[in-house]
């Protein structure tokens, strides 16, 4: 005779049988008792609680599955539980959902959190015990979150613009008509949207030199909700910042967005009106004392809003003298450079004079003549012989 014992729950389980055999009048009472005991497998820890993730990278934590019976069981984790939301890729453990767990022993699994969205998860996972009717619970809480950043760029006007990040294009931040000397500038605004502080560093393109741009700060912190004001100047102060000038800049957000900035500078002279740039004397005698000057008066008008400094680097000659005051001419005034040509010989002149404003920009001014000497001609040739007929005493 024998006894299956198949227990549904936990605890003492009693059951009376009785045993008879009629003909003989033998009856013997059974008093089957049972007890029912969860095995002795258990989880180190059942809440994990993740610190914030950012999107794109990820966390992990290990829990220690403890076998205490002295065999080994089954273990698997449900699949239905690592669904949160639209996703259930965001939380894996390794080295499997399933598998078998020894004798007496410590099995450690590993709980990676990869979060591909920015909001909060919450799990509660189930892993079910080979001859066990309670499942182990495990509670994990965690968080995925993005650098939100939004970069703005000022226009000349004052108003701002969306700078758009690198997957979707570059950038062009222009400075036009910039006096050489003159200082021009614009403001990035780098604002943090986002729950967490970020790192902001500007790269300049193969580590070029800026040249006449500067930017402030290169380099710095975002806190959420907070914004960074980034400067950037554009100050031509050589011959060489008179053509056009480029630099590609790289906006980098730590863990975030990137972009790329084309920073175009052009310069422009000073509006200075020269009455004209170059002048013919025409044929003047070759000069003798006495003789009458052959002047003529270069007008200089400042047109500007600004006042200018004007040098002559020409030099005086025996030909022609140059009488000018070198110095700072006003806004909207003029002043007179007055220039007298002293033909010495027979012979055609010309002559480059330079002009030099705030030690920066050159004006070339041609001043021509020719010189010639003295000479008396008949106007009708055939009168060189004069017939006066006779003459009568």
């Amino acid at each position: 005779m024998s006894f299956d014992f198949f227990p549904r729950t936990f605890g003492i389980i009693e059951s009376m049988y009785r045993f008879e055999i009629p003909n003989h009048s033998l009856s013997v009472p059974f008093l089957l008792v049972g007890q029912v005991n969860e095995p002795q497998i258990l989880f180190d820890q059942t809440f994990i609680s993740f610190h914030p993730v950012l999107i794109g990278h990820h966390v992990e934590e290990t829990l220690i599955l403890i076998n205490k019976e002295n065999r080994s069981f089954h273990y698997q984790f449900l699949e239905r539980c690592f669904i949160n939301g639209t996703t259930n890729t965001d939380l894996i453990i390794e080295p499997s959902l399933s598998g078998l767990i020894p004798a007496n022993t410590r099995l450690p699994l590993r709980f990676i959190f990869r979060p591909t969205q920015n909001r909060t998860y919450t799990y509660i996972l189930q892993c079910r015990i080979d001859e066990t009717i309670e499942l182990l619970n495990i509670n994990i809480k965690g968080e995925g979150f993005a650098n939100l950043s939004n970069i703005q760029c000022e226009t000349i006007d004052g108003n701002h613009y969306d700078l758009i990040p690198i997957q979707n294009g570059t950038n062009e931040i222009r400075f036009d008509d910039v006096l050489i000397g003159n200082t021009a500038s614009r403001q990035i605004e780098i604002s943090n949207d986002g729950k967490y502080a970020f790192d902001f560093n500007f790269i300049n393109d193969n580590q070029q030199d800026l040249g006449p741009f500067t930017i402030t700060p290169m380099k710095g912190t975002v806190t959420n909700s907070q914004k960074q004001i980034c400067q950037i100047t554009f100050e031509p102060r050589t011959r060489e910042h008179r053509s056009l000038i480029q630099r590609l800049i790289h906006l980098n957000i730590l863990n975030g967005l990137k972009y790329d900035l084309i920073l175009i500078g052009q310069t422009t002279t000073p509006n200075i009106n020269f009455s004209f740039l170059s002048f013919n004397f025409g044929s003047c005698f070759v000069y003798r004392a006495g003789m009458p000057e052959n002047i003529c008066q270069l007008v200089i008008t400042n047109q500007d809003t600004k006042d200018h400094t004007i040098e002559c680097l020409y030099q005086s000659t025996a030909q022609l003298m140059i009488d000018f005051k070198t110095g700072l001419i006003s806004s909207k005034q003029n002043t007179i450079c007055k220039l007298t040509f002293y033909p010495r010989e027979q012979k055609i002149y010309r002559e480059n004079i330079q002009f030099e404003i705030d030690g920066l920009t050159i004006v070339n001014v041609v001043i021509e003549g020719e010189g010639v000497d003295f000479r008396v001609e008949l106007a009708e040739p055939k009168h060189k012989i004069l017939n006066l007929g006779k003459n009568n005493k």
